[in-house]
């Protein structure tokens, strides 16, 4: 037997999809798998082909034990699932080249092979299509074309024609029985019951149970009343032939222009009774009524505690006396030295790697929408953050209450205004200036005391330094902070001029040992200060290649999978690593390229260059970038939709802005959150990228930072490809 089955279990949670099932497959056969919508034929055949692990039973398919060795029956089979796994933005062409690749179809032998199934399948003018302009009848035929491209031995469909109208139907029924005539043995489930009649063998199971395993007239033997057949027979004749029909032991029933008779099976004694009615009522005419496998499906639920028949016993059937299809050659070929052996592995996975890779960067390329997202939605921020978040002060409104009157107040107030810094406007008292700096009208006032003439005599004669005192809305944060920078050097470059000319005016007056100008008060009213442009626009790398490449890649797998293509690829050779790496790493070139772009574009637009190496700082952007991918590929995998796999990404990211020191420093943060964010690689990368611009730092003093960063990079590289190859 080509698949045996033996005692298949599988159960979720406490659910039985799949309870105590055995059967075997003989080779070259087309053996059918019917069932009831949700009845348990796709979890069967799931697991046949090693997507979905058992939770007890045995599956043997083509020598191999599925359940150990879920990889080595890849190259052995065929598989077409409900949904045609056809890429949607590829042509036909393109698929064909992406799943030969896979295989290791190259070349002539892939033209000769393409050549005789484009012409058997009748899909010349669909070639050169997209998938997703195809008809429904040309993408299943093209469907199946791919899943016997590279020659397998079983061919797995499941529900096949689903979908698909009548003549393409009975079409791709015909292009079936060929595969079959050719040696392949084809396992097919389907919801149509008079497909059985394509079929050599037939299983009916209900609610994951086993309620029939035999050939098609076995069954119709035993849960019908057999075959209907209506004689039309001339009065002389019609005695005779009832009882012959009788003597036969078949029951005969007369009608109006002949007789009935119910045969259980159209053996060749019946054919032979047939001929010689037929020779004695010359005129008349016969009708052979089949039993309907609808109504015996409806009879075998009917009979809850019906055995199924034993297979062995009914084993005698006229089973196809031809060969098991070849196993492909490149699926198979060994050499003899172990380093040969190692050698075609890795040429092999390479040849699998560069497919996937070619595939995943022609497919995202080609898509707009998609190019629009990974080239201007991370310079957009760039910018956008850059401008808004951790712009120079310029025409800041500043609110000034000038209780002194003096003409060293008056002169204070006209440097303010003089460099288009702040855009002075006077208030008469306090309480009217503070109102204003509440209520946004102002974001920067100034107060400036009854005795400042006085303090500036007391200072020029070496006493304390004069004092204003400065109000600021810390909701501005970075200008905020900025614009208390420059009040500062403006106040103190004023003061000390002013100070200067109360010297040059009292001689007699000791000279201090030096000049302080105005000493500035700060007062926060709302949040603390934060840092400028550089802190920004090196923050703002670690907010894009998180969210942006978490979010791409989140919707990758998950979109995949509700279009069957993933499937498709499980059951290919290829291995989940290489699926992965596959993925990211398309993504990650196009990101690398965000990464030179964002730093020329930040450096000529916004004059924030990295204070240390440009090529340490891409090289750990670029490496950064591949973790962020995995991290999207976690999501994506153990998404049921893409509406999920985007929930995950946005609830990510709230931390990351947070907690990640995108925005806050890190160093503010209390104790416990403080230790909560290493837990994040962005925290690391975040501090490693403003290290770099600001610092100058090196590989050497960022030892520790990167180090944790290659731990994170580990970890999640090796839950992606645990997650992607994990079987339920």
């Amino acid at each position: 037997m080509i698949i045996r089955a033996t005692g298949l279990t599988k159960r979720f949670g406490d659910f039985t999809a799949v309870d105590d099932l055995s059967f075997a497959v003989e080779p070259g056969s087309i053996f059918a798998f019917l069932g009831a919508n949700g009845s348990g034929k796709s979890t069967t055949i799931r697991m046949l082909i090693g997507l979905l692990t058992p939770t007890a039973g045995a599956i043997e398919v083509a020598g191999v034990d599925v359940i150990r060795s879920p990889r080595r029956v890849r190259d052995l089979i065929g598989y077409m699932g409900q949904r045609v796994s056809l890429y949607a933005g590829l042509t036909l062409r393109e698929n064909l080249e992406f799943y030969a690749g896979l295989y290791g179809l190259t070349g002539t032998a892939l033209e000769q092979r393409w050549g005789a199934l484009r012409e058997r399948f009748e899909l010349e003018q669909a070639e050169h299509e997209k998938a997703s302009d195809l008809p429904a009848g040309v993408r299943q035929r093209a469907g199946l074309a791919l899943s016997t491209l590279h020659r397998p031995r079983v061919l797995f469909l499941d529900e096949p024609t689903a979908g698909v109208d009548v003549q393409n139907r009975l079409r791709f029924w015909n292009l079936i029985q060929e595969e079959a005539a050719a040696g392949v043995t084809v396992f097919v489930t389907t919801h149509f019951l008079e497909e059985v009649e394509y079929c050599d063998w037939v299983c009916f199971i209900d609610a994951g149970r086993l309620i029939a395993n035999a050939t098609p007239d076995t069954i119709r033997r035993r849960y019908s009343h057999g075959y209907r057949i209506a004689l039309t027979l001339p009065p002389p004749a019609r005695a005779a032939a009832a009882d012959a029909w009788r003597d036969a032991g078949v029951a005969v029933t007369a009608i109006d222009d002949g007789l009935v008779v119910q045969a259980p099976a159209l053996t060749p004694a019946i054919f032979d009774l047939l001929d010689a009615t037929a020779a004695k009522g010359a005129g008349g005419g016969v009708h052979v009524e089949q039993p309907e496998m609808q109504g015996i499906f409806r009879e075998l639920m009917s009979m809850p505690q019906a055995e199924p028949l034993d297979a062995d016993a009914v084993r005698a059937v006229e089973t196809r006396a031809v060969d098991a299809a070849p196993v492909h050659a490149v699926a198979t070929t060994r050499t003899g030295t172990t380093a040969a052996r190692l050698a075609f592995t890795l040429a092999a996975r390479w040849r699998r790697l560069r497919t996937l890779m070619h595939r995943e960067a022609r497919a995202t390329l080609r898509d707009p929408f998609t190019v629009a997202m990974l080239i201007a939605v991370p310079i957009g921020a760039l910018l956008i953050f850059g401008y808004t978040l951790a712009v120079d002060v310029k025409d800041l409104a500043l609110g000034v209450h000038d209780a002194s009157g003096t003409a060293a107040s008056r002169r204070l107030v006209a440097e303010l205004a003089a460099n288009g810094t702040f855009a002075p406007r006077r208030f008469a008292t306090r309480e009217r200036l503070e109102s204003a700096l509440v209520a946004g009208g102002i974001s920067v006032a100034v107060i400036i005391p009854p005795d400042f003439d006085r303090q500036l005599r007391d200072e020029a004669a070496g006493g304390r330094a004069a004092e204003v005192q400065v109000l600021y809305d810390g909701g501005e944060t970075v200008v905020a902070g900025n614009a208390e920078a420059f009040l500062q050097g403006i106040a103190a470059a004023t003061g000390s001029a002013l100070v200067r000319n109360e010297r040059s005016g009292a001689a007699a007056v000791p000279r201090a040992a030096g000049t302080r100008g105005i000493q500035v008060v700060s007062r926060v009213l709302f949040n603390p200060t934060l840092n400028g442009v550089p802190f920004m626009v090196a923050g703002t790398y670690g907010f894009v290649l998180t969210f942006l490449t978490t979010l791409i890649t989140a919707v990758s797998i998950v979109n995949e999978k509700l279009s069957g293509t993933f499937e498709q690829l499980q059951v290919t050779p290829a291995t989940s690593g290489e699926i992965v790496l596959g993925k990211i790493l398309p993504l990650g070139a196009v990101f690398a390229l965000d990464v030179v772009l964002m730093v020329l574009i930040s450096g000529m637009l916004l004059g924030v260059w990295p204070a240390g190496s440009l090529v340490f700082f891409v090289s750990v952007s670029c490496f950064y970038v591949l973790i962020s991918l995995a991290l999207g590929l976690i999501f994506s995998a153990t998404s049921a939709t893409a509406a999920e796999a985007v929930q995950k990404t946005v609830l990510f990211s709230i931390p990351l802005n947070f907690l990640g020191g995108f925005i806050f420093p890190v160093r503010n943060m209390p104790v416990f959150f403080r230790e909560l964010s290493r837990l994040l690689p962005a925290t690391h990368f975040i501090a490693i990228s403003r290290a770099i611009y600001l610092r100058a730092a090196g590989p050497l003093a960022l030892l520790p930072e990167l180090a944790l960063l290659g731990l994170f990079g580990v970890v999640l590289m090796s839950i992606a490809f645990r997650t992607v190859a994990k079987r339920a």
